[in-house]
This record gives structure tokens, C-alpha cells and sequence, in this order.
């Protein structure tokens, strides 16, 4: 008696693991086709807001002006 409850709990447990496997297919295939396309469009627009907005920032130019300043001593020293 407890043999076949457990082969049956066993082939249920099979049973279950393989439609889970399918719907994680199915849910791979939704998160490929749709949800995917929307991140990668939102990751884009943000970097593109994200450069915006550092344009705006004035410790972004000092950090430019601080590097070209570098850039141009080492020139200097290296002539």
C-alpha cells in the first residue's frame, strides 16, 4: 500500500516538475518577446536623459576641465 502511494506521489511529483518546466518555457518566451524589448527601450532612454542631464551639471565640466588641464600639462612636459 505505502509502495504505490509513494510511486504515485513520485509520478505526480514528475508530472508536476515537467509542467512547471513548460511554463517556464512559456514564461521565457513572454519575457523574450515582450518584456525584454520594453527594458532595453527604457535602459536606452534613460541613458539618453542621463547625458542629458549631465550637461547640466556643473562638477561634470570641472571633472572634463580638471582632465584636459592634466592632458595638456603632460603634452607640455612630454615636449
Amino acid at each position: 500500500m505505502f509502495v504505490g502511494f509513494l510511486s504515485g506521489l513520485i509520478v505526480m511529483g514528475a508530472l508536476l516538475s515537467i509542467l512547471l518546466v513548460l511554463l517556464g518555457v512559456m514564461a521565457l518566451r513572454v519575457f523574450v518577446r515582450y518584456i525584454l524589448p520594453i527594458l532595453l527601450i527604457l535602459l536606452i532612454v534613460r541613458l539618453i536623459i542621463s547625458g542629458i542631464v549631465l550637461l547640466f551639471n556643473p562638477h561634470f565640466w570641472l571633472f572634463i576641465a580638471v582632465v584636459a588641464l592634466v592632458l595638456w600639462i603632460l603634452g607640455k612636459i612630454k615636449n
